[in-house]
């Protein structure tokens, strides 16, 4: 049986964790600073390729799936970032948040941009 004490421990030590696993959200500043004007190669799951998120608000990107190329746009709606493509996920919109880990850009859907 766990006494108080490593209850109490166990707490602190998953605090811990984590506050460090997770990073603060870029704000909608941020994610224009950081992410857009750069190509980046991004990955998720089995998923890869590069996308250039343009100055423009237009998308360029390439995929290791049966689509290849695909366009789109991008626009900023609070501190989220909304995509839509001509070809990917049928062309809906999604808008995600995105935070900075070292050199990283993670997505909330699990998407990772590196460069």
């Amino acid at each position: 049986m766990l006494t108080f004490a490593k209850y109490a421990l166990f707490g602190v030590a998953f605090l811990f964790t984590s506050e460090a696993s997770f990073a603060a959200n870029l704000t909608a500043n941020e994610i224009k600073t950081e992410v857009i004007g750069k190509k980046w190669k991004w990955n998720k799951g089995k998923y890869y390729g590069t996308i250039r998120f343009n100055k423009s608000g237009s998308i360029n990107v390439t995929t290791n799936t049966n689509i290849k190329k695909d366009r789109g746009t991008w626009k900023i709606k609070g501190n989220k970032m909304c995509t839509s493509y001509n070809k990917i996920r049928g062309g809906k919109e999604r808008c995600d948040t995105y935070s900075k880990k070292g050199k990283k850009i993670l997505a909330s859907d699990g998407g990772v941009l590196s460069r």
